[in-house]
């Protein structure tokens, strides 16, 4: 068993399966789980529409279950080992303030779009034709591209900001899932009329890939990634600490990634030579 040792801990290089495998399968519950969610409550045969017909409440009642989702992910043993980005996005941001190594960027990128794409073809067996047109973005006719390209990046770029000051934040860390659900929840609510709020390339690729329809698919890249790379380049110029760049922080996992919370190490990690205050996170 690796030992636990001091924070801070460097973000380190080499073959992560295990976390890898853990963001795949995060990714993959996420998109299964939230486009079935999708598709109950707004595929036009469902009955959920005649219990509520306000469209807002049930973008709203999405973004609810959305947070119930990815907190359970990030504090599941999965979401523990990898840090529960789930999304490219997140990662990208983590990557540019120095919490990922390369190796991660590449590892997390493509476990995130494999498992976006295991999520979508088992929410296609299990729903078949009905959550056609639920699950892939599409831009509202009045919206030119590049404004939906704004909105994406606006919304994410939201999102990533909320994640930065509550990993930041030391009596914020172990809530970092339910602020950043609500800031999604909050951007479902009120951009999802414009393009459906992709929010996550792996999230549009997977069900790009089952359904084939690729109109505007690169809104759903750019956007995202634009947005949290702006934020985290002008995340580097505070003098905010960026405490752990996992979802939820557990010091019984050992953590690849930069952590100024105590952690168990990777075992090719070495000791640091320089010394930190240590912040302690109640599980």
């Amino acid at each position: 068993m690796s030992e636990e040792r001091p924070a801070p801990q460097p973000a380190t290089g080499g073959l992560h399966l295990g976390e890898w495998g853990a963001e795949l399968a995060g990714t993959a519950v996420l998109v299964f789980a939230a486009l079935s969610t999708a598709t109950l409550l707004f595929h036009p045969g469902s009955v959920v529409q005649d219990w509520l017909p306000s469209e807002p409440v049930r973008r709203l009642l999405l973004g609810i279950v959305f947070v119930v989702i990815l907190t359970s992910i990030a504090r599941s043993p999965t979401g523990r080992l990898s840090g529960a980005h789930l999304n490219p996005a997140v990662t990208l941001a983590f990557w540019i303030t120095g919490h990922v190594h390369p190796h991660d960027l590449f590892g997390y990128w493509t476990a995130q779009l494999i498992g976006g794409a295991l999520g979508a073809f088992a929410l296609r067996l299990v729903w078949r034709q009905t959550a056609a047109g639920i699950e892939y973005g599409a831009i509202a006719p009045e919206v030119a591209p590049w404004a939906a390209v704004l909105v994406e990046a606006l919304m994410v770029g939201l999102v990533i900001c909320a994640i930065f000051v509550s990993v930041s934040t030391p009596v914020l860390v172990r809530w970092t899932p339910v602020v950043a659900g609500t800031v999604v929840t909050l951007s479902f609510w009120l951009g999802s009329q414009f393009t459906r709020a992709g929010l996550n390339p792996a999230r549009t690729l997977g069900p790009n890939l089952v359904s084939g329809q690729w109109q505007d698919w690169w809104v759903y890249f750019a956007g995202p990634l634009a947005g949290a790379a702006l934020v985290a380049v002008v995340w580097r110029t505070t003098p905010r600490v960026i405490l752990t760049a996992k979802l939820f922080h557990d010091s019984d996992y050992r953590s690849v990634l930069r952590t100024h919370l105590p952690a168990r190490r990777p075992a090719t990690a070495k000791p640091p030579g320089d010394s930190q205050p240590q912040f302690h996170v109640q599980q």
